[in-house]
Parts: C-alpha cells; structure tokens; sequence
C-alpha cells in the first residue's frame, strides 16, 4: 500500500498517489487479482521472532538469513544491502505464503 509521508512534499505526494493509481488501473483493466496489504501486515507475518525495530534493518537481515549465498547489493560498488530489494523479497514470499496457505517456515 502506498501512502504519502509527512516530509514528502505535495509534489511527491501526487507523484507517489499517480503511480500507486496507475497500476491499480492496469491490474482492473488487465482483470488481474491483487490485494492492497499494508506494509505492517506483511512484515508481522514474514518477519516472525526478528528484532522490528527498525523494519529496513530486519529486511535486510531477514534476506540475508534466508538467502545467504545471494548478494543484497544494488550494485558491486556499493557497500550496504538495498533494503528495497530485501522487502521486494519479503513481499514476493508473503505473496506465495497467502497464495499457497503455507507457513513461514517452509517457504521456500
């Protein structure tokens, strides 16, 4: 779910509304099921007995426990795990998680 931040401006606040309405639009139009979820929700369900402190730090520690051969960079010049590739992952096993009816455990 997408919502607009307080120190977002109203710039980036129409930009952010633009797109979340846009794919939504493509979904109807295409007659592709989704669900709008919370990031909340997801994290409480994929996240299970981690620290959620801080959630960007426990996605990145949640890849990285899950896949530990996979490299979370964005790219090889960088020095630290992109959290949005780490929550695209969390998202994508919520996902089958919901799809599929299993439990965390044995995802994957």
């Amino acid at each position: 779910k997408s919502q607009p931040h307080f120190r977002d401006g109203s710039k980036q606040g129409f930009k952010t509304g633009y797109g979340y309405g846009l794919l939504q639009g493509i979904f109807y139009a295409l007659r592709v099921s989704f669900e709008i979820v919370r990031p909340q929700e997801w994290q409480k369900a994929i996240f299970v007995g981690l620290p959620m402190d801080d959630s960007k730090q426990t996605s990145v520690l949640f890849a990285q426990r899950k896949f530990p051969n996979e490299d979370w960079r964005a790219t090889e010049r960088s020095t630290k795990a992109h959290d949005g590739m780490t929550d695209a992952l969390g998202i994508a096993l919520y996902g089958l998680q919901k799809c599929r009816g299993i439990k965390n455990d044995s995802i994957i």
